[in-house]
């Protein structure tokens, strides 16, 4: 039953007209009283991903097994709550950058540039501390999957983020400008140490 408490937290989350901190709480609440939840969350974003036909192979897990949703019956503003949710987690070190170590980028469809779109600016526009947001970062040359994941963020910031969106606050837009370009240097310095190794 622990297991099915994400799916259903993400379920509320992505009903709402608007998106709601109150779930990403709770989630986090979770993850620091166990840290299983953590898992659990990653595999309910894999089968999100799964269904907004971004993978590159079929990931099954018994966990989530069972469909949530049907990628038709994801409209946009449940994207976007998810993809909230997601970023928030993501500066919380409670889930990775490596989330999307899965994702295709030549395969990509709308639905999927606008969840993995609105995640990455949720994370640039996020309150937490420039140290934190480096960490968040960092902790991807940490993982196994560091190249798979570096590849697909910068591929993705160069073809279909390239620049922070007008429209938003001139000092928020800043920032982000800051954070994405720190975010592909980061990168490009895992790059360096790749060929370097």
């Amino acid at each position: 039953q622990d297991r099915e408490i994400p799916r259903v937290i993400l379920d509320c989350c992505g009903q709402e007209a608007k998106y709601d901190p109150f779930y990403v709480n709770l989630g986090k609440q979770l993850c620091e009283l166990n840290r299983q939840f953590k898992t659990t969350f990653q595999y309910a974003f894999w089968d999100t991903i799964n269904q907004v036909k971004l993978l590159t192979w079929f990931f099954y897990t018994p966990v989530f097994s069972r469909k949530i949703w049907q990628a038709e019956d994801l409209p946009e503003r449940r994207l976007v709550n998810l993809a909230r949710f997601l970023g928030s987690l993501i500066c919380s070190f409670h889930v990775s950058l490596s989330v999307f170590k899965i994702v295709d980028i030549a395969a990509l469809r709308s639905k999927g540039v606008l969840l993995i779109a609105t995640c990455l600016m949720s994370i640039f526009s996020s309150r937490v501390p420039e140290d934190t947001f480096r960490s968040v970062l960092d902790r991807v040359a940490a993982t196994s999957d560091h190249r798979v994941v570096r590849d697909t963020l910068t591929l993705f910031l160069q073809k279909y983020l390239p620049e922070i969106p007008e429209g938003l606050d001139e000092d928020e837009r800043k920032v982000m400008h800051k954070r994405r370009k720190a975010m592909i240097r980061v990168f490009e310095d895992m790059s360096v140490l790749d060929m370097a190794s």
